[in-house]
């Protein structure tokens, strides 16, 4: 009986060790899906510049472009954070205020418009930036940079739910 056992124990033991060992080699291959040009997305890293052979003056206004959306954005989603909080504050009470509940949401929906427009008036100027030559190269893979794909939870952290 104590062989036995020993041997269920040796042979369970060896199978974690290989299961271990061989998902350890499977990692190299998987590390490629993580890169974004084998997406066909070159502009989500800095190799933008090199696929839209990006001028010093062009890398400089979207450099400006980008601090001045920057600071836009942070206001409207530190806003969209409190307003979800609050939200939640209300769902939590016993006897939720449904009117209150309605108002908050409705703040949140604003504001979430209030971001799309931002984000669609960045990319307007950024599009105005380009030439048509590295326009037409940007469309052949179209993707604003502030919208990612969407994709299992699997395939990176660049992925945006």
């Amino acid at each position: 009986m104590k062989k036995i056992v020993a041997l269920v124990l040796v042979l369970a033991l060896s199978l974690g060790i290989v299961g271990i060992a061989s998902a350890r080699a499977f990692k190299a291959p998987l590390a490629k899906l993580y890169c974004p040009e084998v997406w066909g997305y070159p502009f989500l890293t800095q190799n933008m510049i090199k696929y839209l052979n990006l001028t010093d003056e062009q890398i400089n206004k979207i450099k400006e472009l980008r601090t001045k959306y920057y600071e836009k954005l942070k206001d409207l989603y530190a806003k969209l954070q409190d307003a979800v909080f609050s939200l939640r504050q209300l769902q939590l009470e016993r006897q939720p205020d449904w009117t209150q509940i309605e108002k908050k949401r409705e703040e949140i929906y604003n504001i979430r418009k209030e971001i799309r427009e931002t984000l669609d008036k960045y990319w307007k100027e950024f599009k105005e930036i380009l030439t048509k030559e590295q326009l037409s190269k940007l469309s052949k893979r179209f993707m604003p940079p502030y919208r990612v794909k969407r994709m299992p939870w699997d395939y990176g952290p660049f992925f945006r739910w």
